[in-house]
């Protein structure tokens, strides 16, 4: 077990031993901030730089390892997406009713 090393953090966690995370000291709320921070200062910056025919390959790798992460983890997937399905159901929802009104507006004209 470690204590996570962020400012005013009392989490104690438990990283995998040997691995990138216990390295680097952050509990799970902690590390996810820390990768946005990171991918916002360290990675787009990084990107942008490189040519087209070099972000098109990094975008082709990323695209296989969520690949190859769906297929390892298909359940958390679906749960994934079922979760991001009724966040934004009710979006999708709002735009086919105001379809469904027009198409009942245009009707009842004629």
């Amino acid at each position: 077990m470690k204590l996570c090393k962020a400012e005013g953090c009392k989490a104690w966690y438990r990283p995998e031993y040997r691995s990138w995370n216990a390295r680097l000291g952050f509990c799970y709320d902690h590390r996810k901030m820390y990768y946005k921070e990171w991918n916002r200062k360290v990675f787009l910056p990084w990107l942008k730089k490189q040519t087209p025919e070099k972000r098109a390959l990094v975008k082709k790798l990323r695209r296989q390892a969520w690949d190859k992460w769906v297929a390892n983890n298909i359940d958390k997937r679906r749960e994934q997406a079922l979760r991001s399905y009724h966040a934004n159901k009710a979006k999708h929802q709002a735009h086919r009713n105001k379809l469904r009104r027009a198409r009942y507006a245009a009707k009842m004209k004629h």
